[in-house]
């Protein structure tokens, strides 16, 4: 079941594409002595992996959204969603967001809010 969790729309239908793409993929910190608990459910995948095996690895998966990496013993959690952290044993975890390109004001129908301030009176 892991391996087929999706991204949730929050981050956008086009998400999983441009990630898996590898469009302009970049990660920002998220948090620190945490995990992606996620109210039990599953992670997509825990590795003994080091920092950037696993964000790679991240990279490379168009459902993966955040990673977490325990530096003090080369282990890799990695999610699609952190709707809930947990705090880790090991304070050495750092859990990362992948950050995809927001595209939406170049689609065939754009938010309002694209526009700019004023766009018309009706």
């Amino acid at each position: 079941m892991g391996g087929t969790i999706g991204v949730p729309l929050q981050f956008g239908w086009d998400a999983a594409r441009d990630s898996e793409l590898r469009r302009d993929i970049d990660y920002v910190l998220h948090s620190q002595g945490a995990y992606c608990s996620n109210f039990g459910h599953p992670f997509l995948i825990e590795t003994d992996e080091y920092p950037e095996d696993c964000e790679a690895r991240c990279t490379s998966m168009p459902t993966c959204m955040y990673f977490t990496i325990y530096l003090a013993n080369g282990w890799c959690q990695i999610s699609s969603r952190c709707n809930e952290e947990s705090e880790s044993g090991d304070r050495s975890a750092y859990t990362f967001a992948k950050k995809v390109p927001d595209h939406s004001c170049a689609s065939h129908s754009p938010r309002a809010d694209c526009f700019g301030g004023w766009v018309a009176e009706l």
